[in-house]
């Protein structure tokens, strides 16, 4: 039987924690995010422009680059996101993220 408050006690307490989590305002996202971003939209422009100057012709180069640009962006934010939010919000970095991925 108290086994069964134990657990119950541990799921109400991942509970709250989930709850607050997503209640707390996410700040993962910063000033080094959005630099690396435009720094890798720039690189892309420059690289379309050799690889891809017409877009229509070459269609293959031209979405290969700007795909290969969002990949490179999504892992700057994500990264960025990951170290900020570790180092404000410790204790429910992992569920903060998750809260802000979805």
């Amino acid at each position: 039987m108290a086994e069964m408050g134990v657990e119950e006690a541990l799921s109400e307490i991942s509970a709250l924690r989930l709850q607050m989590a997503r209640s707390t305002e996410f700040r993962g996202f910063g000033p080094g995010a959005l630099a690396a971003t435009g720094l890798v939209a720039i690189v892309a422009a420059v690289a379309q422009g050799f690889l891809a100057p017409d877009p229509i012709a070459d269609i293959h180069s031209y979405v290969g680059v700007w795909s290969a640009a969002a990949v490179l962006s999504v892992a700057a934010v994500a990264a960025e996101a990951v170290r900020r939010s570790r180092k404000a919000h410790w204790g429910l970095a992992d569920d903060m993220l998750v809260a802000a991925a979805e």
